[in-house]
């Protein structure tokens, strides 16, 4: 089960718990004894309910657009066929990277791109830039778990040593005063 799976379970049974009293009464006569003890329940349990309702929407992620992670440059060896070319990788992403500096390539060959810390991971080449090519990676599963560590495990790369509340907070407000 999911974190806001359990969230949205502990949420609907504290919504249930206190509905319960309304429809059936009946069954709870001895409410009436806690007096002014009830307040401080009530004040608890939907203090509860908007803690648990704040929680379940962090839990969500807002989808974003697939673009490179990571614009640190990096020397790295591009193989197609027998030719082994020199190339520096400007953006690198899960799924894409952008090379600098080999010319003369096909738009849809094939080849490999040795990353550090990766490997040599098979690519295709997709489109050919004013300085280079962009590649669509095919990354194995061990690979693309390599690239998740090398974009978000190292000192001064997104989302990994520092925050920026404010920024945070700007980008809330520029969301919810476009809808």
């Amino acid at each position: 089960m999911a974190d806001h799976e359990a969230f949205a379970v502990l949420f609907a049974l504290t919504a249930f718990g206190l509905v319960l009293p309304l429809v059936f009464p009946e069954y709870f006569l001895h409410v009436a004894k806690a007096g002014d003890g009830i307040r401080v329940i009530l004040f608890w349990t939907i203090y509860n309910l908007i803690v648990l309702a704040v929680t379940m929407l962090a839990c969500i992620e807002r989808p974003r657009v697939n673009r490179p992670q990571r614009e640190s440059i990096e020397m790295a060896m591009l193989s197609i066929g027998r030719q082994r070319l020199q190339s520096w990788v400007l953006e690198l992403g899960i799924d894409e990277a952008r090379v600098r500096g080999p010319s003369q390539v096909p738009l849809g060959v094939t080849g490999t791109l040795d990353l550090a810390d990766v490997g040599d991971v098979a690519v295709r080449v997709s489109n050919e830039t004013n300085d280079g090519y962009r590649l669509a990676l095919r990354p194995t599963p061990d690979q693309r778990d390599a690239i998740i560590r090398k974009l978000h495990t190292a000192d001064a790369r997104p989302g990994t040593m520092q925050s920026d509340p404010v920024g945070m907070v700007k980008g809330w407000m520029r969301s919810l005063a476009s809808r």
